[in-house]
C-alpha cells in the first residue's frame, strides 16, 4: 500500500490543492461539492459547513448554488433566504482533509468543530477522478 502524501502549505500549489477547480450543489441542496486541481473532491454537508461560519441561520438552509470566484481562490455558497458565505481553497482542507499539515485548524474551537464534524459525519473525500 503506497502512503498517503501530507499537503504542506510549502507543496500546496505543487499538490493541485491552492485552489478549486469547481464545486456543485448535490443532494437537493443539502450538500456542496468543492472540487481540486488535484482530482480531489470533497462533498460537505450544509449543517457541517454552517459550524465554519457564525453567519448562516438555524436550522441551516438548503444550498441553493455554488460559484468559484478569485481565480478558483474561494467558493461562494448561496442559501436560500438570501445568505451566502465565501469558501477559501484552505478552510476546505483544514475542515475536512487529514492529511493537510493545518487539519483542524488554528485554533481550541476549531479542532473541536472538526472533530465533532469527523465523528458525525466521517470521511468527506471522494475519489479522485
Amino acid at each position: 500500500m503506497m502512503k498517503k502524501r501530507s499537503i504542506t502549505d510549502r507543496k500546496v500549489h505543487l499538490l493541485g490543492y491552492s485552489r478549486f477547480k469547481r464545486s456543485a450543489v448535490l443532494s437537493e441542496g443539502t450538500c456542496v461539492r468543492f472540487v481540486y486541481p488535484s482530482g480531489a473532491i470533497y462533498d460537505v454537508p450544509r449543517a457541517y459547513l454552517s459550524t465554519w461560519f457564525g453567519t448562516i441561520p438555524l436550522p441551516t438552509p438548503r444550498i441553493r448554488a455554488s460559484r468559484v470566484l478569485a481565480d478558483g481562490m474561494i467558493t461562494r455558497v448561496y442559501f436560500r433566504g438570501g445568505h451566502s458565505v465565501d469558501v477559501a481553497w484552505d478552510t476546505v482542507l483544514m475542515a475536512c482533509e487529514p492529511a493537510y499539515e493545518h487539519f483542524g485548524g488554528l485554533t481550541p474551537e476549531s479542532r473541536r468543530l472538526t472533530k465533532a464534524g469527523i465523528t458525525q459525519y466521517g470521511n468527506f473525500r471522494k475519489e479522485e477522478r
